[in-house]
């Protein structure tokens, strides 16, 4: 985690370190979804050049976010991507990976998933 910059929520971003370089999350699906539509945003800050990333659910690619510039280092923009998450098998885990796909990525503040489609009913807890 870095501190360098202004305006990052938390404790600190992530920085990547070059092309190839990569975040990744691990996610806990408390309440076992399954087939939901969410929207994947990201917020970042970008300076001088647009910073592309791959996005990448347990390691199967699901598309790419140009990340605009933002100008400067220390003004953060949201960009957002949606994403079918479990398909038909619901998962208690799983993985968000961001990877650049230039000469870098950008500062990464956070992500967050939004639902915005129907969700099917929670599985019961064994």
């Amino acid at each position: 985690m870095k501190t360098n910059k202004e305006g990052y929520s938390g404790g600190g971003f992530a920085d990547f370190q070059g092309r190839g370089s990569w975040l990744k999350f691990q996610v806990y699906n408390a309440h076992h979804y399954k087939n939901i539509n969410l929207l994947l945003a990201v917020r970042y800050a970008a300076g001088g050049n647009d910073r592309p990333v791959n996005v990448f659910i347990d390691d199967e690619f699901i598309g790419s976010l140009n990340l605009k510039s933002t100008g400067n280092w220390n003004t953060w923009h949201i960009e957002t991507i949606p994403i079918l998450l479990f398909g038909n098998k619901p998962a208690e885990r799983f993985s968000i990976r961001l990877e650049a796909n230039e000469s870098s990525g950008p500062n990464i503040d956070m992500i967050t998933l939004i639902p915005v489609g129907e969700i099917s009913t929670p599985l019961p807890t064994p």
